[in-house]
């Protein structure tokens, strides 16, 4: 049987967390020199709150906590396993993931296991994951789901983002290509994506939110018009009731293009680096 196995930083939602088949391995948050696992409830609302004077901290799941999750799925009777981590140029993750997957596989030789770097970040990496699961759940064999997954990465998969302020990534040096300070002071805000290298890049730039989203619309309707987009994902930080009229004109647009979508929230470790009112839009094209 076919299992997988990724991080916290994925942001798949409750349904998918709590399917048999799935493994999900929690980041961690450090605030005032304690721990907190990414899955902790409530913990967005302590970050934004603690980030309005200091700055949160990222940290790795431990070796031994990824080689815990892969051994659960190995009790339950998975012996196929496929990984995915958020990008390898955002985050150590997928580094920790291949580290507890030799020394499985020096212990367990006869399983086998496959692990992807996403090349993406958040619901990104969620969509992927997501389809992956319908590969196995359609009944491919290992090799095949390893087939269609690998040639779905990076080209089939976008995620774009803006944020209020970018000073969350900068402090956090996860600012990859974006220019922060310029852009503070003019109040211009990029749109923010994940290139094919897994690693942040300026998109467009636009004064204020609204024209903002409107630039990731755009973005979304040319991919729109010159693929067919299978499946999105509209995604936000925080109390939404700041930003509801930013995500009902993206909804907007979904709806009316007819693609099949989910909303969330993306995860407290995520939400260090992007603070509150991030509007986020990914999908998948085939």
């Amino acid at each position: 049987m076919i299992g997988i196995i990724c991080d916290t930083g994925s942001d798949i939602n409750e349904r998918v967390r709590s399917d048999d088949r799935v493994e999900v391995v929690p980041l961690k948050v450090i605030l005032d020199e304690r721990e907190h696992n990414d899955s902790e409830n409530g913990l967005s609302e302590k970050v934004i709150a603690y980030q309005k004077d200091y700055q949160a901290k990222t940290s790795l799941p431990a070796l031994e906590e990824v080689k815990s999750a892969f051994y659960r799925l190995i009790d339950r009777g998975y012996d196929e396993i496929v990984g995915m981590n958020i990008s390898s140029n955002l985050s150590g993750t997928h580094n920790v993931f291949k580290l507890a997957a030799k020394e499985i596989l020096t212990e367990r030789p006869n399983l086998k296991i496959r692990l992807f770097d996403s090349l993406s970040i958040s619901i990104g990496t969620g969509l992927l994951i997501l389809k992956t699961l319908q590969f196995i759940t359609d009944g491919l064999s290992f090799e095949e789901v390893g087939e269609k997954v690998a040639g779905m990465i990076p080209k089939k998969s976008k995620v774009m983002f803006i944020i209020p302020t970018l000073k969350h990534l900068k402090e956090g040096g996860r600012i990859g290509k974006v220019s922060a300070t310029i852009g503070e002071l003019l109040k211009i805000k990029p749109v923010i994506c994940v290139g094919d290298d897994g690693i942040y890049y300026t998109l467009a730039k636009a004064q204020g939110m609204k024209n903002a989203v409107r630039k990731i619309i755009e973005e979304f309707q040319r991919d729109f018009a010159s693929e067919k987009v299978e499946t999105a994902a509209l995604y936000h930080s925080g109390d939404p009731q700041g930003i509801s009229d930013l995500l009902s004109s993206v909804v907007d647009v979904l709806k009316r293009s007819k693609v099949p979508y989910i909303e969330g929230q993306i995860a407290p470790s995520l939400v260090v680096h992007t603070g509150e009112h991030l509007v986020g839009l990914a999908y998948l094209m085939v």
